[in-house]
């Protein structure tokens, strides 16, 4: 459970854009020069089982190239 005044990680990353493939979606953004990606089932944010992971470069850009951003 976050502690009072803590701000959870999916609120601090800047998200750029989400991909989605049928029910399987997953947003991407960029947080303190790192990229993340989290999943989202059936589009919704479950941060306590799915939490935003970092990434490399080449799989965010690879996301950005398949969204068409």
């Amino acid at each position: 459970m976050p502690q009072p005044g803590v701000k959870p990680l999916s609120s601090l990353i800047e998200w750029k854009f989400t991909v989605a493939m049928g029910s399987e979606v997953s947003r991407y953004g960029e947080y303190n020069g790192r990229f993340w990606k989290q999943y989202l089932p059936a589009g919704l944010e479950i941060s306590n089982l799915h939490p935003p992971k970092v990434i490399p470069k080449d799989v965010y850009d690879f996301a950005l190239r398949y969204a068409g951003k």
